[in-house]
């Protein structure tokens, strides 16, 4: 199989999924700094980010996990040119972090009338739940396109398993997967705080009137109702949607490790 052919129709799929995200990221960028200004956190979060993805390459290069000799590409400058793709998808991927982020800082207030918090709170939802699908599909392209190139250098005889070990796939794609589930996991649980705090000044924190049995019926009722429209409870079947949005990187990974149990 012309696996050089499958990774180059891997990476021009990487690319387009890049140009359609990047508008994505800033609209959303945009429209959160437009309604909420930006701080020293969001900037702080950037340069975190940043580090990591440069410490997973630096660790890369300092153990000899993927050795640049070893790889033999017949692409001419394939390095650089893979460096500069791999730059332009962090700075992408930057984006929507920082719009993660803008979501966590505007999540945690509190202040302003009920109906505002109310569209404050869907506003942020729908903004954090499209990030993080994007991200997470541009994990997941980039784990299975660097899974195909391993595949493709070892069966043209351009490297051995043993210099781009398959470890070093599921290695990639997990140590992404444990970025986007730091910066996402923050930002969602103040998203529920938040919603928590606007279903208890609707509804109170207890009934009126908790020693009339017949009060904590409407109670639990009108509660239930708020925590169903805020989404609150989530049901089994958005639970598993956003499960999968999450672990799709890292499956991504495992799939490209299947691949190259082979070679």
């Amino acid at each position: 199989m012309p696996w050089f052919l499958v990774w180059l129709v891997l990476i021009a799929a990487q690319g387009s999924l890049w140009a359609v995200s990047a508008p994505v990221f800033a609209g959303s960028w945009l429209r959160l700094r437009e309604r909420f200004g930006i701080d020293r956190e969001v900037w702080i979060a950037s340069a975190a980010f940043a580090g990591a993805v440069a410490a997973l390459f630096a660790s890369f290069a300092f153990w000899g996990i993927v050795p640049k000799l070893d790889l033999n590409s017949p692409l001419p400058g394939h390095p650089y040119r893979i460096g500069a793709l791999t730059a332009l998808g962090a700075g992408v991927g930057l984006i929507g972090v920082q719009a993660i982020t803008l979501v966590h800082r505007a999540a945690a207030d509190r202040s302003g009338p009920l109906k505002s918090g109310l569209e404050r709170f869907l506003f942020l939802r729908d903004e954090l739940q499209t990030v993080l699908f994007f991200l997470g599909t541009m994990i997941g392209a980039a784990t299975l396109a660097s899974g195909a190139l391993r595949i493709a250098l070892i069966e043209d005889q351009r490297t051995t398993a043993h210099a781009f070990p398959a470890a070093a796939v599921l290695a990639y794609g997990a140590y992404f997967t444990l970025l986007l589930v730091a910066v996402y996991a923050p930002a969602y649980a103040a998203l529920l705080a938040l919603g928590r705090h606007l279903r208890d000044e609707i509804c109170g924190a207890l009934p009126e009137k908790p020693e009339d049995p017949s009060a904590w019926a409407e109670w639990q009722s009108q509660r239930a109702t708020v925590e169903g429209f805020l989404q609150l409870n989530v049901s089994a079947g958005d639970r598993l949607k956003t499960g999968l949005a999450i672990v799709a990187p890292f499956a991504g990974s495992a799939i490209s490790l299947l691949l190259g149990t082979g070679t």
